[in-house]
């Protein structure tokens, strides 16, 4: 009886963890920071968000997490930029530089929601 018991909780928890792990959906978005050919990425800088094309991506009920996406372009620092996304729950994956013409650093940032967070 007490085995039969056990074998029910663990069953219940284990399939409570495979449900709650379906209802996570990651997003990804970039960054890219540019700076004139006269300066370097250490100083000001300007940041353009990219969310991509498809806006359905992006469809949060509550609007203001894509407001607060927005407000990265009003950042002037790559410090400011990072410390800002990860206060907002963003993860930096990945950081692709290049300097022709100008120097430019393409930052690539991650985060889960849940698939209620959407319309």
């Amino acid at each position: 009886m007490r085995k039969t018991f056990t074998l029910t909780i663990l069953s219940i928890l284990l399939s409570s963890t495979f449900i709650f792990a379906q209802s996570k959906v990651t997003r990804y978005c970039e960054v890219i920071a540019e700076a004139n050919s006269s300066r370097t990425l250490d100083e000001k800088v300007i940041l353009k968000i990219v969310l991509g094309k498809n806006e359905g991506y992006f469809s949060f009920r509550d609007t203001s997490i894509v407001k607060q996406l927005k407000k990265v372009n009003e950042l002037n620092t790559t410090t400011d930029l990072i410390n800002y996304m990860s206060t907002n729950g963003w993860e930096i994956m990945n950081m692709i530089p290049s300097t022709a013409p100008v120097s430019r650093r393409n930052y690539y940032f991650k985060r889960e929601f849940d698939k209620s967070d959407f319309q």
